[in-house]
């Protein structure tokens, strides 16, 4: 039985995303989208004194901020680091974010399919947002449960850029594994276990 999407329901879900993103780019006349990452020891005095800073932080924010931006992408784990009452603070955030403008639920989500269904369901349906970030890493059965709803989307990880991207990023593992073997080199498939080339990136130096 082949699960994959259609051509017809992938273009019905990236349509709504895309709609209402364009819409609020068209809106605002911006392509602004503000992170909301939060971060409790450096709010000001003002608003850590309040009974929940990060969502009054976030808040004033948005309020501040809701005519210049297309969208607002809050990062998981800042909230998360605040135990149950910053995950309260972020489902409320979300509810307050104007709803013609799309949250972006920035986790990176990478994990095999009934995981995966789980965390579509806790962003998409318990926090309310509207798209998130994923890593295709695992392939399509990992993303497929992201892409079950019209009303949603996600926008995937491809070159980071982070300091260390190269480290993994930049390695031509694919290349080099399916290369004939060079007589007594010992760098072929059949050696990929064995190698201090690429293929070791989790262990060797190469």
């Amino acid at each position: 039985m082949n699960n994959k999407p259609t051509n017809k329901q992938t273009n019905k879900q990236t349509n709504k995303l895309t709609n209402k993103l364009t819409t609020a780019q068209q809106t605002n006349n911006s392509w602004l989208c503000i992170g909301l990452d939060p971060v409790l020891d450096r709010l000001p005095d003002a608003v850590r004194g309040s009974e929940s800073p990060l969502l009054a932080f976030g808040r004033a924010i948005v309020e501040a901020t809701a005519d210049l931006a297309c969208a607002y992408k809050p990062n998981l784990g800042f909230w998360l680091a605040e135990g149950p009452a910053g995950l309260r603070s972020l489902q409320d955030l979300i509810a307050y974010i104007p709803s013609h403008l799309p949250v972006i639920l920035d986790a990176k989500f990478n994990d095999v399919g009934h995981t995966a269904a789980a965390y579509a369901r806790a962003a998409f349906e318990t926090l309310g947002v509207d798209a998130v970030t994923a890593n295709p890493y695992l392939g399509l059965d990992a993303l497929r449960p992201f892409l079950a709803s019209e009303e949603h989307g996600i926008f995937l990880l491809a070159r980071t850029s982070n300091p260390s991207a190269p480290d993994l990023q930049d390695l031509r593992v694919h290349r080099r594994a399916h290369r004939p073997e060079r007589a007594g080199a010992g760098s072929g498939p059949e050696r990929a276990g064995a190698g201090s080339g690429p293929e070791r990136a989790g262990a060797g130096s190469g």
